[in-house]
């Protein structure tokens, strides 16, 4: 009993931390009773999630790409898309940008919570450590970005405009989730991808978030203005070391965990639980850096529109 207790514990704790932490960052806090039914809404998407899935893996396709992006990615993003549509974006207490942004990361961490407590009830605690750093961040991440979306397309008084802006915002979530999958299911060393890929998502989401709350904030951004953006934070040097860091860091982890690479897969579970610590203090480190701050209030985004 207290086995499944913890076990549980562990499964929940990352996507309730998560949801504090978001509904605390809004400026105005959306209604809590809307937030619940939000957030309880997405815990039901994992049973269509699943029969979609599992129907889908009947076809007989294979292939880490096709995993990845049609039966993962196509198909979870885009049911936490039409939750987003039918519930909040309907809702008074819609009223700006943020509130996509909010409402999407909301539904995603129900679906991501419930999602946990399957994979963690069958895997234990290793998995449950791993997938706190990795799988539930990418879920909020990754629907924070298709809600920012959403949010200027609630505001957007031409019609079509509006959705090809929720439709753009679709699409892009798909293939971000689909890219962290396809680095999971390719195996080997691709992993480390996969954990970058959710780090520097942190750092996007939070650009996207800061633009939502300015004057222009109807307008979405560019995407390539946002990618240069950010890569130009860093000089060259400054990339290069990140990168030696990593190589270094990693090295350490591979030497302290014995984990070997094996007919393409990792071995030894302990080696993920590495990569975490490794990554978690490198994004803390990059996070906390007096090189890099977020968009501060007085930066002028036009440029990336």
């Amino acid at each position: 009993m207290f086995h499944t207790i913890l076990l549980l514990t562990i499964s929940i704790f990352p996507g309730i931390v998560l949801l504090i932490f978001f509904y605390c960052k809004d400026k105005e806090p959306e209604p809590k009773k809307l937030i619940l039914k939000v957030f309880l809404y997405g815990v039901l998407l994992i049973l269509p999630a699943i029969a979609i899935e599992m129907f889908l893996g009947k076809l007989g396709f294979k292939g880490a790409f096709f995993n990845a992006f049609l039966v993962a990615g196509l198909v979870e993003e885009f049911l936490k898309y039409k939750l987003i549509l039918q519930v909040p974006f309907k809702n008074p207490a819609f009223s700006q940008v943020t509130d996509g942004i909010i409402y999407a990361i909301v539904a995603s961490l129900g679906f991501a919570t419930f999602e946990n407590i399957l994979y963690v009830l069958q895997n234990g605690y290793g998995i449950g450590i791993v997938r706190a750093f990795t799988a539930v961040p990418l879920h909020a991440l990754v629907s924070g970005i298709m809600g920012y979306y959403i949010g200027c397309a609630k505001f957007e008084r031409i019609k079509d405009k509006g959705k090809r802006i929720k439709g753009k915002g679709l699409i892009l979530a798909i293939v971000l989730h689909g890219f962290y999958n396809f680095w999971l299911f390719s195996g080997s060393y691709f992993v480390i991808l996969s954990y970058l890929q959710v780090f520097v998502m942190w750092k996007i989401l939070f650009i996207y978030w800061n633009h939502s709350e300015e004057p222009n904030k109807e307008t979405p951004l560019n995407l390539r203005g946002i990618l240069k953006y950010f890569i130009g934070r860093y000089s060259l040097s400054g990339w290069v070391k990140i990168f030696v860091g990593m190589v270094l860091l990693l090295f350490v982890a591979i030497t302290t965990t014995g984990a070997v690479v094996s007919g393409g897969e990792i071995e030894n579970l302990e080696f993920l639980v590495a990569l975490d610590a490794v990554f978690l203090g490198l994004g803390y480190f990059l996070l906390n850096s007096n090189h890099y701050n977020y968009i501060p209030h007085h930066f002028d985004s036009n440029h990336l529109n």
